[in-house]
């Protein structure tokens, strides 16, 4: 069970390593990557902008993926009650999600400071 989500984790942290990059390089407007608000949505301008100014939040949320990929094979080699791994298996979804609200609030900010908005 523990390779199978230690995979997912590394999948998912080189995603959100990619699209940390990606938007610190200035990420084009497109309807699968980023954040995409209404707000952020409204101009190419608008959305590059929004995603520069969380890049660093996406890069952590990538950094703890693959973290706690490697961390998982390591709990699954000791012994662990099984509502402890649970909760281990658990925090890396729950850290991400956390953040979320963060980065869009970051990215409204920065839209909002665009001139003319």
């Amino acid at each position: 069970m523990f390779c199978i989500l230690s995979a997912t984790y590394t999948l998912a942290g080189a995603m959100f390593l990619w699209l940390a990059l990606a938007s610190r390089r200035g990420l084009s407007r497109n309807h699968c990557a980023g954040i995409r608000t209404p707000k952020t949505m409204r101009s190419d301008e608008a959305f590059v902008t929004a995603n520069r100014a969380v890049w660093g939040l996406t890069f952590l949320q990538g950094a703890i993926f693959l973290l706690s990929a490697v961390a998982l094979i390591l709990v699954s080699r000791a012994q662990v009650s099984p509502a402890a791994s649970l909760g281990f298996a658990l925090l890396p979804a729950v850290i991400s999600l956390g953040l979320v609200v963060p980065q869009v609030r970051r990215a409204h900010r920065a839209v909002d400071l665009l001139p003319g908005r």
